[in-house]
């Protein structure tokens, strides 16, 4: 009877041992496709924004959209945040593409970088976000696919060439209100004229911006 008890236990032990084993090498796994899909998606990103910017024009635009969620043949996914920076380095500036994992940033009140990537860029940098209902000026441009009230999903990534210098300008919108983008790109038209006295030739406007006020966090004018 004892002998009986004792292999019962040594199978339970066997078991929980092999469960272990295979729970170890499954979280290994995940985080593994987690990091590939982040450098991925990363390198996607900054990849868009060095073609758009060595193209042989005046003026480029191009428009990301991020997918809700990353993940392997619809399996394994996760959500996550994305973070667009910049930089200076030796007379130019690195653009930088940081995947965050979301539910990580949430719950410890910091970024988690998953992956990053980064690129040269001979242009002068500029970021905004979509706030309280304006775009305004940032450090930096920050994505969430899954964000409430609605995502920010969905950048547009501008090249324009004035004065004879580089511009690169990173405008957040949301796949979910497709009119954003097209309101967010004439914000940003609007605010190049407020800055500089005259219309971009890149980025168009509404007429009503040489008479709106100018919303606060454009900071002063010239």
């Amino acid at each position: 009877m004892l002998s009986f008890i004792l292999s019962k236990f040594n199978l339970l032990i066997l078991a929980t041992a092999l469960f272990a084993i295979v729970a170890y090498f499954a979280f290994g796994f995940r985080d593994t496709v987690e990091s590939v899909l982040a450098a991925q998606q990363a390198t996607t990103i900054t990849a868009n924004a060095s073609m758009l910017l060595s193209a042989d024009t005046l003026c480029g635009a191009t428009d990301i959209k991020l997918p809700k969620t990353l993940s392997p043949y619809n399996v394994l996914g996760f959500s996550y945040k994305v973070r667009l920076r910049s930089i200076p380095l030796a007379g130019k500036n690195l653009f930088i593409a940081e995947i965050m994992q979301r539910h990580k940033y949430i719950s410890i009140g910091s970024p988690y970088v998953l992956a990053s990537s980064r690129r040269d860029l001979n242009a002068k940098i500029f970021f905004f976000t979509y706030k309280d209902g304006e775009l305004c000026p940032s450090e930096e441009t920050e994505l969430d696919p899954r964000g409430a009230p609605y995502p920010m999903d969905e950048f547009l990534l501008i090249k324009e060439t004035y004065n004879g210098e580089n511009y690169f300008y990173v405008v957040p919108c949301s796949s979910y209100h497709p009119e954003l983008c097209s309101s967010n790109l004439a914000s940003l038209g609007c605010y190049l004229y407020k800055k500089r006295g005259v219309e971009s030739n890149c980025v168009g406007m509404e007429e009503e911006c040489k008479t709106l006020p100018t919303p606060g966090c454009w900071g002063a004018l010239p």
